[in-house]
Parts: structure tokens; C-alpha cells; sequence
């Protein structure tokens, strides 16, 4: 709830008064195309990794920490999003 917070540039208390229709349309849009800070920082990885190779791992040390641990993961999350 947070990252849409942000994205929206609402306050928490705006978003609760967000009718369930918008919420459930914001949702459905999330899972299609996630959006937040560390979508960015996933895709200056990937250019890095494309400038200079190297594993993903070396370039997002931090993120390989936490529950997703290999690639193939990165594909699952990111499953329907366009590769340009």
C-alpha cells in the first residue's frame, strides 16, 4: 500500500477512502506492470549487466539477500512485462 502511496503521490488516509473499484483497478494494473523504486534499480541492473556482464547477483548484492535468490525468480516476478 505503500508503493502506491508514492506512485500516486496520495496519503495512506486517501487511499482508505479510495473507492474498492480504483483500488481493485490499481491491483489488477500492478500485476501487470509493477512499479515502485526497486523496479528501477532492477532495470539500471540490467543495463549495467548488458554494458559490462557479469551475474545480476554482483550488480543487486542486496536484493539477492532477501527471499529471491537466483534469475529464474526475477522471471517469475517479472512474467507478461515487455523486454525491449
Amino acid at each position: 500500500m505503500l508503493e502506491l502511496s508514492l506512485a500516486l503521490g496520495k496519503t495512506l488516509a486517501e487511499l482508505r477512502e479510495m473507492p474498492e473499484s480504483d483500488f481493485r483497478l490499481y491491483q489488477q494494473y500492478y500485476a501487470e506492470q509493477p512499479f515502485g523504486q526497486w523496479r528501477g534499480d532492477y532495470n539500471a541492473a540490467r543495463v549495467a549487466q548488458s554494458m559490462v556482464g557479469g551475474k545480476l547477483q554482483d550488480l543487486m548484492p542486496f536484493w539477492f539477500e532477501s527471499e529471491i535468490a537466483d534469475e529464474e525468480a526475477f522471471g517469475e516476478l517479472f512474467a507478461g512485462a515487455i523486454e525491449i
